[in-house]
């Protein structure tokens, strides 16, 4: 999560040969808002839902929005720890049974409440070492994964490509790999490093590889790209080969992201603090370099890839979100990408004044080309979103979209939310016919 200091002092700073030139905004205004510092956020996978956590001093609270209704459809309250980090997953097959973990002082059972298999549920990193899986169709918690060796807070958790098994990295240096069926370590391998991995992005494996490595990005500043040799008959630490390594950002990375292709050879980063988005060219050994650079108008919040890969998005701390289409890997390193179409939503007060909304999140709709799902805020509590097309109806991308929209009244329907998300469609196909 950014932080924003409150003051930094302006230090010139020389390009070397293996370390990328500062683009963190040391040197610039900080547009940051209380909510985005206060707040963790997240579509899920199909983009149907979407996951708020306040991060307030007593208690962290979780609420689930249905995200074509603007409805909030389940709510979880955590006392015993705070979530440190959060993120989407599924559980590919149908949980009902009771295990017990092992190397515990006391005999404790976690109960597996039964959920359907593929269902969406929010993997809650907690600042003890635990990982809880939370459903919003049971509205309550379906799994929790703990460990007596794991009691430090986890920095990231991210779900395998097979659904069955969870990753998480923990500010102990420790990268573990836990099955989700039995609840228990299959490994773990320590960071040699000096500082924890703050983000992992697991490498989608083909389904007829039956190798028992992986490959992981991992990142705090710089970023590792780890072969693990996994061994599921033991809890004990596996070998690792640091196959590349990356110079990434001055400040912790916020975004790491693999982009989908046949051979997965680029990924793209964002930082705090930063308003570059970076792609990178994974060698084939040796230091990777970076393969583009896309800079936006301000701090970058989010930054997402399309499901084809075909399109990247950033949103800066403005609330303008920049859409880049990704370079090929032989395209010219020193050359800055210029956005796409840049779009932004404004929200009228009056029949005079219009300010910029207060966006949380934007991505891309997978089932639905050219198209854009956004979340913004009103009044701090209250969610509202928007589908908003950034293509004509040729298919041809549109270099700016200004949406208006209009806050719905407290104690509105559910219908007068669908007259908003028909809205925001409407204006933008209108400006630009």
């Amino acid at each position: 999560m950014a932080t924003v200091s409150k003051k930094q002092k302006k230090t010139p700073q020389k390009a070397g040969n293996s370390r990328k030139v500062n683009t963190s905004s040391l040197s610039q205004p900080v547009n940051a808002d209380a909510t985005s510092l206060a707040s963790l956020n997240a579509f899920s996978p199909n983009h149907q839902w979407f996951a708020f956590l306040s991060l307030a001093v007593d208690k962290h609270r979780l609420r689930v929005f249905d995200a074509n209704t603007g409805v909030s459809v389940a709510e979880y309250t955590l006392q015993a720890s705070s979530v440190t980090s959060l993120q989407w997953g599924t559980l590919a097959t149908e949980s009902g049974m009771t295990v017990q973990s092992k190397k515990r002082k006391r005999s404790t059972k976690d109960s597996i409440t039964k959920t359907a298999p593929g269902a969406p549920v929010v993997l809650l990193g907690l600042e003890n070492g635990g990982t809880v899986f939370f459903s919003p169709t049971q509205g309550t918690t379906v799994l929790t994964l703990s460990h007596a060796s794991a009691t430090t807070a986890v920095l990231d958790v991210k779900t395998d490509s097979d659904e069955e098994r969870v990753w998480t990295s923990s500010a102990d240096g420790i990268i573990r790999l836990w099955d989700i069926n039995t609840s228990r370590i299959i490994c773990s391998w320590k960071s040699e490093n000096r500082f924890p991995y703050s983000r992992l992005a697991i490498k989608t494996r083909n389904p007829l590889d039956s190798s028992s490595t992986q490959q992981v990005l991992a990142s705090n500043h710089s970023i590792d790209l780890l072969e693990l040799q996994i061994d599921s008959s033991s809890e004990e630490a596996i070998k690792a080969t640091r196959l590349s390594t990356f110079s990434g950002h001055v400040t912790n990375l916020l975004s790491l992201q693999w982009i989908p292709s046949s051979s997965y050879s680029q990924f793209i980063t964002s930082a705090e603090r930063d308003r570059f988005m970076q792609g990178w060219n994974v060698p084939k050994k040796g230091e990777g370099r970076i393969a583009f650079s896309a800079p936006v108008d301000g701090d970058i919040r989010k930054s997402h890839v399309s499901e084809d890969g075909k399109y990247l998005l950033s949103l800066s701390s403005s609330g303008v979100i920049s859409i880049f289409s990704t370079p090929p890997s032989t395209a010219n390193p020193t050359t800055s990408l210029e956005p796409e179409s840049v779009v932004g939503v404004l929200v009228s007060r009056d029949k005079k004044t219009s300010e910029p909304a207060q966006i949380l999140d934007a991505a891309f709709v997978p089932d639905q080309q050219g198209t854009l799902r956004i979340a913004r805020l009103l009044d701090g509590a209250r969610l509202v979103f928007h589908l908003i097309q950034f293509t004509n109806d040729q298919g041809v991308v549109l270099p700016e979209v200004q949406v208006k929209v209009t806050d719905p009244k407290p104690g509105q329907g559910l219908d007068s939310v669908r007259i908003f998300l028909l809205m925001a469609r409407s204006n933008c196909h209108n400006l630009f016919r």
